[in-house]
């Protein structure tokens, strides 16, 4: 699928519709579709609508940046207990 990865910023050749590639699709006859969302706005200050396009029709603008994996701690040992109280 080209050199295009989810989160870069892409262009189609053909409508000049340009934003981020957000999914990619491959179909049973081959072929390969990315679907982009606009960065822009309406004039209502809505987002606009995804579009979908042909993979061979678009091009690569910016590379995402790729963010560094922080580690998370990973599984934490179980609580301890403590003791109950004795009662007399």
């Amino acid at each position: 699928m080209k050199d295009i990865e989810l989160g870069d910023k892409v262009k189609d050749n053909i409508t000049g519709f340009s934003g981020v590639a957000v999914c990619f699709s491959e179909w049973l006859n081959g072929c390969v579709r990315i679907t982009i969302l606009p960065t822009t706005l309406t004039k209502e200050g809505a987002t606009k609508d995804t579009e979908t396009f042909d993979i061979e029709d678009v091009v690569l603008m910016t590379s995402a940046k790729k963010k560094k994996a922080t580690p998370s701690g990973g599984p934490k040992k179980d609580p301890i207990r403590k003791k109950d109280p004795k009662r007399f």
